[in-house]
């Protein structure tokens, strides 16, 4: 299945030719017989139109159009609805076979009804006829900027922009505007399931796999009968290593396509990474096809039933394409393992496991590290780090700190003895973690870093003033470090000196203007403040260009529009900020406050409860508790 074809099926048929966007016969009659005069001659036509389009020969079609235009044009005289009426005479010349009338007309009733979306369309399909998609895309666009939320618009050229302009991000930008138009409205579920589709194929195209599945599970969740959505969701899982969801998804799709190749392929990794004997018989239907999915399954075929001499051939071939699967090294280890060779079955093992552990395949890469600490004897600290690493990913702190110890008996590092505290840190284990900085500071007293990450700690402590201190000491010793100032800030907004927390953000921006972190901190500081406004949004505008897809920047620009009283403006940057942080399975409840005020604000009493509510689940607050209580009241008086 190529990549393309499973994006054109969910776009293909969204392609209205023009005739679709047409209203009802009934519907037409309506809309200029409110308006009095010219009704009768407007009905006349369409009742022709109608005809003409049932019509067995092409003389008896265009005889009939002939005919509807005349009464169209009578129609003209009433001065009513004449937008409609210029559409539907272009629609009778577009019937004939006559683009250029078809346009001239459709223009005239754009001129006459600017809102009146159905000529922009029908100019739209003849530009793509055409091949002129420039054109095209001005006159969608010339509507979006009358109507810049309506829903059909920003979908087609969200089609548009990736199917014929070959502008990703443009596109990218048009699929998230329908998303975001669902939340403050009802959007045709049509759209929004293939807006969720679109946006995750383009991620996919992007090699962004983890985005990619984001989106695509979206589209599961509305639609689970969506067989291209659950294809993806197995191949941009697999992609990105989620194992567990890959085989789900992939075992989902091969009830639906038994014989898919890529499905048993995908499986077949699956299961030959886990050691799972139902990877034989995977592996056996795939290595038949010819393509690189069937040379890969040849090889560990091969390397599975002992034919050793085959597989190795088949994976050197494999690894001189720069191939970043993790499969053929785990491969070749057991091969080397076989012919006894220890030290290239070392090597090759420490290959597989760094290469599951970039993948985060952090079990697998875990079982490579254990066999190869096996075949090592003496000196094993690297095997001691990539333990320690393998098992701090898994949050199995403790087992991740006595292979750091044992690392560091043997390397005698400094740093690791401060990475030592600060994972005693995260566990919350203050008492155990202060001796390490303690120690590390001794053996290097002029080194900062042991200082830092003692107040790092003691900030999660709650002791906010030992924690500036030791930071205030650490900037002595290296006076030019963002992080420094940054955390000194996070300590001074803690005990509420402001000024002091602004003063440290300049700082750490100054010695690192790149530091989106600190323009958006200091920046919603003002903001909170109610200060600056300006400066503020700058400041945002600035960490977000460092950093566009980030939630929390997201949110801090909604509400500097909010401050600003753009009330529009701040839910449409609050409601992206909400699908980053949901995408990156961290949502906030300050963010959901934000957009309750602002749905407040904007007379939508249902929609603010709704998202006070989801920030009350997430997190308990008085004050949003209070607010709700205020808002229920308020509607149980009306």
């Amino acid at each position: 299945m190529k990549k393309t074809s499973v994006f054109l099926f969910a776009v293909s048929i969204l392609f209205f030719s023009g005739n679709s966007m047409n209203l009802t016969a009934l519907e037409e009659n309506a809309s200029v017989s409110e308006k009095g005069d010219g009704w009768a001659s407007y009905s006349t036509g369409l009742y022709y139109k109608n005809l003409a389009v049932n019509a067995k020969s092409r003389d008896e079609r265009n005889s009939l159009l002939e005919k509807a235009i005349v009464s169209f044009s009578e129609s003209l005289k009433s001065k009513n609805s004449m937008g409609r009426v210029y559409f539907q005479i272009s629609e009778c010349h577009y019937l004939m076979g006559n683009p250029e009338k078809t346009e001239n007309f459709a223009r005239m009733s754009i001129e006459a009804d600017k809102d009146y979306f159905p000529p922009y369309n029908r100019i739209y399909g003849l530009k793509i006829a055409a091949k002129n998609y420039e054109e095209g895309a001005k006159i969608i666009e010339q509507y979006l900027q009358l109507k810049p939320d309506n829903t059909y618009s920003l979908y087609l050229m969200g089609v548009h922009y990736f199917k014929y302009a070959k502008k990703p991000d443009k596109s990218l930008e048009m699929f998230k505007k329908v998303i975001e138009n669902s939340k403050k409205g009802d959007v045709p579920v049509y759209y929004l399931e293939n807006s969720y589709y679109n946006t995750g194929f383009i991620y996919y195209s992007k090699s962004l796999f983890s985005k990619a599945a984001f989106f695509f599970k979206k589209v599961y969740e509305m639609n689970n009968s969506n067989s291209n959505a659950v294809f993806m969701l197995a191949e941009s899982n697999m992609n990105f290593y989620n194992v567990k969801e890959a085989e789900k998804y992939a075992l989902m799709y091969q009830k639906i396509y038994p014989k898919n190749t890529k499905i048993r392929y995908i499986l077949a990794r699956i299961y030959y990474l886990e050691g799972n004997e139902k990877a034989l018989e995977y592996l056996a239907g795939v290595k038949r096809t010819r393509s690189f999915e069937g040379l890969v399954s040849l090889a560990l075929y091969n390397e599975l039933t002992g034919n050793d001499k085959d597989a190795e051939k088949v994976l050197n071939a494999i690894m001189k394409h720069g191939n970043n699967l993790i499969s053929p090294y785990v491969a070749i280890s057991r091969i080397r393992l076989r012919q006894d060779d220890k030290e290239k079955a070392y090597r090759a093992l420490v290959n597989a496991g760094t290469a599951a552990f970039r993948n985060s395949l952090f079990d697998a890469a875990e079982r490579m590290f254990y066999k190869a600490l096996e075949l090592k004897k003496g000196d094993a600290k690297n095997i001691y780090y990539y333990l320690a690493r393998t098992h701090e990913e898994k949050e199995k702190y403790s087992l991740a700190i006595s292979y750091y110890i044992k690392y560091y008996n043997f390397s005698k590092e400094n740093s690791i003895l401060v990475h030592i505290g600060y994972l005693y840190g995260v566990q919350k284990k203050f008492n155990s973690a202060y001796p390490y900085f303690d120690r590390a500071q001794k053996i290097e007293p002029d080194s900062p870093t042991p200082l830092f990450f003692r107040g790092l700690i003691q900030i999660w402590d709650g002791k906010y003033m030992s924690a500036g201190k030791n930071i205030k000491a650490a900037i002595k010793l290296r006076d030019d470090d963002e992080s420094f100032y940054f955390y000194q800030a996070v300590v001074y907004e803690k005990i509420k000196d402001i000024d002091k927390a602004v003063e440290s953000l300049k700082l750490a921006i100054k010695y690192n203007p790149r530091s989106a972190r600190a323009a958006n901190y200091l920046g919603y500081l003002y903001t909170e403040k109610g200060i600056h406004l300006d400066e503020a949004q700058k400041l945002i505008e600035t960490a977000l260009e460092l950093q566009p897809e980030n939630g929390a920047y997201l949110d801090s620009l909604g509400w500097i529009y909010f401050k600003k009283e753009d009330y529009q403006n701040a839910l449409s940057y609050l409601l992206s900020a909400e699908v980053k942080l949901d995408q990156s399975d961290s949502p906030d409840s300050v963010v959901y406050d934000h957009i309750g005020d602002t749905y407040l604000k904007l007379g939508n009493k249902k929609m603010a409860l709704l998202y006070w509510r989801r920030a009350l689940k997430l997190e308990k607050n008085k004050t949003i508790e209070q607010k709700i209580i205020k808002a229920e009241e308020k509607q149980e008086i009306k």
